[in-house]
């Protein structure tokens, strides 16, 4: 190298190393220089060399009146390392470990605040420098903190990696589902239309057979109260005149209106009217049994041994086929009545017919459709509520990158002195007391309300509505973990609940890096 060159290149080293020495120098020196409890950032600010102007503006005073323990400035800012002004702020280092900025009235006041003890300098206690200390301990706490980020997130990889598989899956399932839908709804018309078919030529033959039974029915009906009204008049005209008068009628208990064990004239004439008599078979059939026909029955033809006729209660072994002996106890229960009832049917009209043979076939061939329809309209149902889930699970919001996903269809507790928490993501919040009763929702799924990550905070709204207030609703705080729990529930505000969920879907690459980064 030629000498000159050589010489230039001593002279340039020289020159930049002491410009270096410089500028550290002066660094060290303002460092120096920065008043008590004023944040490294606003050391330009305080330059001893120049007289200080407030950082609001509102002053300018000598630097000399920078903390001398009185209030110049109206933000406070020309005392720092004082209590002298109310709005002052104080800020130490704590070299190894966090930088902490607090109100400068808590400076001289007996108390450690800061570790690294500039905030008590006044000599009336001696704070020890606990920041190595603490920091290290802290440094620890991140360390575990970081660690269990770093897990979470692997985690939360893998909760994307399901729900955009899951995403996809569903995709194609929806394609399928869509492309058989339509011939599941086409063969469901076709059976209904197959059903109505053998429904109506059913109905119509059951219909002939159920007309014709009433015929039947109709005209036993006839016969067997026309025989039963001749019996009972014959039986109420007790001394055989053909005609029925007022003592023939006080004399049947059955005709006893208000039960007090006997009939009465008045009680009387309301049956066979004001003119005290029915004087032939036919005046009782067309003004006396269309209106009392139902206790007329009720009378046992024959008479007791004062010649009156009886209408003494059966005795309790008599046989209950007997249409005549159909008085029921008030207390007897449903199920005889019923049987009773029954009975006496079948006395009057006999058994009903079975269905012949072609009508059997109907009825079995229309069964058949309806059940085949069924089938199909089920099965049409269970695609359209599947394709519905499908549409649903796709269209919603779980993430940037589906790691929500894996919440959804699940449910978390927490349990604290009176009450149980059940948050299931993306569909409830609902709150149980450990005494018993009810569940008391706390809203249903609203929408993701994060201020800058907007998948911090999920809202609930719409639950019961409280006594005189508004309805309940919840906020859910999204915090990494590595496992899906619900830690915390609180009430801060009445009928709005604060809860913490803690899932790896939640944990980020950055894990805890900005409070490493902070030490």
């Amino acid at each position: 190298m030629p000498p000159q060159k050589l010489l230039w290149l001593i002279i340039a080293y020289t020159f930049h190393a002491c410009l270096l020495a410089s500028v550290i120098k002066a660094k060290v020196k303002a460092s120096a220089a920065l008043p008590k409890g004023a944040l490294p950032t606003l050391a330009s600010n305080y330059d001893s060399n120049r007289p200080f102007r407030c950082l609001d503006g509102s002053a300018t005073i000598d630097f000399s009146s920078v903390n001398d323990n009185y209030c110049d400035c109206l933000d406070g800012s020309d005392e720092p390392g004082t209590s002298a002004c109310p709005n002052g702020r104080f800020h130490c280092l704590n070299a190894g470990y966090k930088p902490l900025t607090f109100p400068s009235s808590r400076v001289n006041d007996g108390i450690c605040d800061c570790c690294d003890g500039t905030d008590e300098y006044d000599g009336k206690i001696s704070c020890q420098n606990t920041c190595d200390e603490v920091g290290a301990k802290y440094r620890e706490e991140l360390k575990k903190l970081q660690e269990e980020a770093e897990k979470g997130y692997a985690m939360r990889l893998q909760y994307i990696k399901e729900g955009l598989e899951a995403k996809e899956k569903n995709k194609a399932k929806l394609q399928s589902l869509k492309a058989n839908i339509e011939s599941v709804r086409q063969k469901t018309s076709e059976l209904e239309v197959k059903k109505n078919e053998a429904e109506n030529l059913e109905r119509q033959h059951l219909d002939a057979f159920e007309k014709k039974w009433e015929e039947t029915k109709s005209a036993k009906r006839d016969e067997y109260y026309k025989t039963k009204s001749t019996g009972v008049f014959t039986d109420l005209d007790s001394n055989k005149d053909g005609s029925i008068t007022v003592d023939e009628i006080i004399s049947n208990r059955v005709f006893d209106a208000d039960g007090n064990g006997e009939v009465s004239e008045e009680e009387a004439k309301e049956v066979i009217g004001e003119a005290g008599m029915i004087s032939s078979y036919d005046n009782f059939m067309s003004d006396v049994w269309p209106k009392w026909s139902d206790k007329l029955v009720k009378i046992k033809s024959e008479t007791s041994d004062t010649g009156k006729v009886s209408t003494d209660q059966p005795p309790s072994d008599i046989d209950e086929d007997n249409f005549d002996n159909d008085i029921v106890a008030e207390d007897e229960d449903e199920v005889a009545k019923e049987h009773i009832a029954t009975t006496q049917e079948e006395d009057i009209y006999g058994q009903k017919p079975e269905h012949d043979e072609h009508l059997k076939s109907l009825v079995a061939a229309a069964d058949k459709a309806r059940q085949e329809h069924k089938a199909s309209e089920d099965e049409k149902n269970n695609i359209e509520n599947e394709i519905g889930e499908i549409e649903k699970a796709l269209n919603g919001d779980f993430g940037s990158q589906e790691e929500f996903a894996y919440l959804r269809g699940k449910c978390f507790q927490f349990t604290d002195r009176e009450y149980t928490y059940e948050l299931c993501p993306f569909n409830k919040v609902t709150q149980s007391s450990k005494s018993g009763g009810s569940q008391t929702s706390l809203g249903s799924w609203g929408s993701w309300v994060g201020a800058e990550n907007k998948y911090s905070k999920m809202k609930y709204e719409g639950g019961q509505n409280c006594w005189n207030g508004p309805d309940r609703s919840a906020t859910i705080i999204l915090s990494c973990g590595i496992e899906d729990s619900l830690i915390s529930a609180s009430e801060p505000n009445r009928c709005e609940y604060l809860m913490e969920l803690k899932t790896p879907a939640a944990c980020s690459s950055e894990g805890n890096k900005g409070s490493h980064d902070e030490l």
